[in-house]
C-alpha cells in the first residue's frame, strides 16, 4: 500500500512532461496498431504497443503506476528468496517503495519501468524453478529494451547451478527451454522486421546509431542526443535505407574508437560517471531539494551494497552473483554505448537488495 500511495501521490502531483521518448513511443504504438508496423527504426516494440492501447497519456502513466507497485511486491519476493532474511525482504520492500527514481520514473511513460518489473519477475520465476514462465517474462524484457540479451543465459546459470545447485547437465534443460521461449516470443518481432526490412533483424536498426552518438569526438559526456550538442551526422542521414545507415553509424562509431582509443577510454570513464551519479543529469530534476533527496537515498544504498561486496559477498556468492551480474553488464553496456541515470534504473533493485541484505546483517538480532 505504501508503494502504491507513494506513486498515486506522484501521478497526481506531477504533470506528464511529455518527454520526447514518451511521445515517440506513443505515436510509434498507434502505428503500429494501425497498419502493423512500428515506424520506428531504433526502438522494440513492447512498451509502443502498451503506450498504444493505453492510449499514450493518463491511461499510460496508470498502467506504468501499477506495474512500478507490483515491482515492489517483486523485490519482497526476490529478497526472501535470495536470502532467506525476512527482515532483509522487508527493509528491501520498504527502500523500493519510497525510492526517488522509481517513483518519479512510473510517471513518465518510458521503457523503464515496464523493463525493471519484467526482470525482476523473471528473476523471481527462475528462482522458483518455473523456468518456462520466467523465460516468457525476461524475453518480453527483451522486447521492451534489449539490454540484457545477452546476458540472460549467463544469468540462467547462475541460478540453475550456481542457487539452485544443478548440475551441468541438469542446466541445460532449463537453458534449451529459455532458447525456445525466446524464439517463440520474438517470433512475431522478426517476422515485422523480415516484412518491413526484407531481412532477418533479430533486435532493431539503431544500434549503431547508438555507438555513433555515444562515441562522437563532440560529445564528450557521452549523453544521448537529447543532451549531446548538435552532431554532424548530414553525410549518415542522408542513406534512405535504414540497416546501411545504421551500418554507416556503426562504422563511424567504430572509426572514432580507432582514430583516438585513448580518448575512447577516456569518454568511457566519463559515461560511468554519468551512469552512476547520485543524482539526475537534465537540469529540470536539479533542484536543490530534488538533488538532496536523489544523494540521501542512492549514497547510502550504493555504500551498503558496497559493503556488502567486501564482507559478505564472498559467502553468499549464490545470492549475490544474480544481483551483481544485471549491475556489472548494464555498467559495461552504457559505458560503452550512451549513459544517464535514467538508464541505470533497472538495476537499481539489485542495489536496493544487496543494501538491505547488508543492513539487516549489521543491525542487532531480537532475542528469542
Amino acid at each position: 500500500m505504501l508503494a502504491l500511495a507513494a506513486r498515486a501521490v506522484a501521478l497526481l502531483l506531477l504533470d506528464d512532461p511529455h518527454l520526447h521518448d514518451a511521445e515517440v513511443y506513443a505515436a510509434a504504438g498507434r502505428g503500429l496498431l494501425a497498419d502493423g508496423v512500428l515506424g520506428v527504426h531504433n526502438c522494440m516494440p513492447l512498451v509502443p504497443l502498451l503506450s498504444g492501447l493505453t492510449g499514450g497519456g493518463p491511461w499510460t502513466r496508470l498502467l506504468d503506476v501499477l506495474l512500478s507497485t507490483a515491482t515492489v511486491g517483486l523485490v519482497v519476493r526476490l529478497g526472501w528468496q535470495l536470502f532467506a532474511d525476512r527482515r532483509a525482504a522487508l527493509l528491501a520492500g520498504l527502500i523500493a517503495a519510497l525510492w526517488p527514481h522509481l517513483v518519479v520514473a512510473s510517471v513518465l511513460r518510458l521503457t523503464e519501468t515496464s523493463f525493471t518489473f519484467l526482470l525482476c519477475l523473471g528473476l523471481s520465476l527462475w528462482l522458483s524453478r518455473r523456468w518456462i514462465a520466467g523465460s516468457v517474462a525476461l524475453s518480453l524484457g527483451v522486447l521492451a529494451r534489449p539490454t540484457f540479451e545477452l546476458l540472460l543465459p549467463l544469468l540462467l546459470l547462475a541460478v540453475a547451478v550456481g542457487f539452485h545447485r544443478q548440475s551441468r547437465v541438469a542446466a541445460s534443460r532449463p537453458l534449451a527451454v529459455l532458447v525456445a521461449v525466446y524464439a517463440v516470443v520474438m517470433s512475431p518481432w522478426w517476422a515485422h522486421n523480415l516484412v518491413g526490412y526484407g531481412q532477418f533483424v533479430r533486435l532493431h536498426a539503431g544500434g549503431g546509431l547508438v555507438a555513433f552518438v555515444g562515441h562522437h569526438p563532440d560529445n564528450p559526456d557521452g549523453g544521448g542526443l537529447a543532451s549531446a550538442p548538435p552532431l554532424d551526422m548530414g553525410e549518415w542521414l542522408a542513406i534512405d535505407d535504414p540497416l546501411d545507415r545504421d551500418g554507416a553509424l556503426a562504422h563511424a562509431a567504430l572509426g572514432f574508437v580507432v582514430d583516438d582509443p585513448a580518448r575512447a577510454g577516456r569518454r568511457t570513464v566519463l559515461r560511468l560517471q554519468r551512469l552512476w551519479r547520485p543524482w539526475p543529469n537534465a537540469d529540470g530534476y536539479r533542484s536543490p531539494a530534488l538533488l538532496a533527496i536523489w544523494a540521501a537515498t542512492f549514497l547510502p544504498v550504493a555504500a551498503l551494497a558496497v559493503v556488502h561486496l567486501g564482507r559478505h559477498t564472498r559467502r553468499r556468492w549464490r545470492s549475490a552473483l544474480i544481483l551483481w551480474l544485471p549491475v556489472l553488464h548494464l555498467s559495461a553496456v552504457h559505458g560503452l554505448t550512451l549513459a544517464s541515470v535514467r538508464y541505470r534504473l533497472p538495476v537499481e533493485p539489485m542495489l536496493i537488495l544487496l543494501a538491505a541484505h547488508a543492513l539487516s546483517l549489521a543491525l542487532p538480532r531480537r532475542q528469542r
